[in-house]
């Protein structure tokens, strides 16, 4: 007489980081509440809808029979092995567990791998836009802010606005001597002042960016420079401006 071979036992669901955020985002067109997942070591904001939030909600390391028997006793929500499937292949994609479950070492190490590929198969791959970082200001930002306080008083906007005045004035009364310069910008020294310069302008203007975003207590992690379709631009990550 044949018996069933026993059924192998159940992978439990992986067990959520610690340092895993929920917080509340926007309202959806119905009026639905929205909600975020953050992942502070990424930097990253991950749209929830309201099903996977109460799902995360009450996410638990056990076997997936005994999550769905336990879920379904204690809410209304009907959720299937499926949904459970979806969501565990979401979290170990965007790496939001700890060890995942059933994964060896060699396993880790090449999924790491193929997650952060060569830099020339990064540009190969995302020459449409991908980011450089190249500084972190953190830093950098908690000890010149005092400095830089100042500038966003009121009598500093006035005193930038009368000095504006006062320069469009100054160059109408002399806009013949005005236009000659820009032929200066035609020769190569004129352009290599014109790259300095605006290139200077950009470092400020990041800077604003990034100062203004730790007065309204963000975090700034990296500064640095973008490629879209390969055309360099600097950028300031304000993600923890989407809180």
């Amino acid at each position: 007489m044949s018996q069933n071979p026993e059924q192998p036992p159940e992978i439990p669901l992986p067990a959520l980081r610690q340092d895993l955020q929920i917080l509340p985002g926007v309202q959806d067109r119905n009026g639905a509440p929205g909600w975020l997942l953050f992942d502070p070591v990424a930097n990253i904001f991950h749209e929830l809808s309201e099903r996977a939030f109460i799902l995360l909600s009450h996410w638990k390391p056990v076997p997936p029979s005994i999550f769905l028997t336990h879920f379904a006793t204690d809410n209304d929500y009907d959720f299937t092995r499926e949904d459970l499937e979806e969501m565990t292949g979401f979290l170990y994609a965007k790496k939001l567990t700890n060890v995942p479950a059933g994964l060896m070492v060699d396993d880790l190490v090449a999924q790491e791998i193929a997650a952060n590929p060569p830099f020339y198969k990064t540009i190969f791959h995302k020459y449409l836009f991908f980011r450089v970082p190249l500084v972190r200001p953190q830093r950098f930002l908690h000890r010149f802010y005092p400095f830089i306080r100042p500038l966003y008083s009121r009598v500093f906007t006035w005193i930038t606005i009368v000095c504006g005045l006062i320069g469009i004035w100054l160059v109408l009364e002399q806009w013949d001597s005005f236009k000659t310069t820009f032929l200066h910008f035609l020769t190569f020294e004129g352009l290599m002042y014109y790259g300095l310069t605006l290139a200077g302008l950009k470092i400020l203007h990041e800077l604003g960016h990034a100062f203004m975003a730790y007065r309204y207590g963000c975090r700034v992690p990296t500064i640095g420079v973008a490629f879209l379709v390969m055309f360099p631009i600097m950028y300031t990550d304000t993600t923890d401006a989407y809180r």
